[in-house]
């Protein structure tokens, strides 16, 4: 991801996340509510921001991997949203390196706001890592 796009949600974390959480989850996502695993479930939250959808699933008893590239947001949303069952992290598309790293296969992988951030020439890749870390 460019890093000028992630210097601008580090310098503007405070009113990003004052954005963001103006609006519940099911405000924002109620046309995908219902495609929601009903179980608990292992869910990927790529760019995760201001931490409102992890903490959502958390809510909802889901184990969440809330990863973000903007270090200040993500600090800030794990300080705003202090479950037990997210585990906070620093990573990025295309490669998702550390989020690889894990060996962990995602019943849900969440991307909201997320695809217009990423050159057309990243997506192919990024794309085929999501996808590999995807359960069966």
């Amino acid at each position: 991801m460019d890093q000028s796009i992630v210097d601008t949600y580090n310098n503007e974390s405070d009113a990003l996340i004052a954005q963001y959480e103006s609006k519940t989850f099911e405000e924002v996502h109620s046309f995908a509510v219902q495609f929601i695993p009903p179980t608990v479930s292992l869910v990927l939250d790529v760019g995760s921001g201001s931490g409102r959808d992890a903490a959502w699933f958390a809510s909802k008893g889901h184990r969440v991997f809330a990863i973000d590239p903007a270090r200040q947001l993500l600090h800030k949303a794990q300080q705003r949203h202090p479950w037990h069952n997210i585990l906070w992290m620093e990573d990025s598309l295309p490669n998702l390196d550390k989020t690889k790293a894990l060996c962990l296969n995602f019943d849900l992988i969440w991307l909201s706001a997320v695809w217009m951030h990423l050159p057309i020439s990243d997506r192919e890749e990024a794309f085929s890592n999501l996808g590999s870390m995807m359960s069966e």
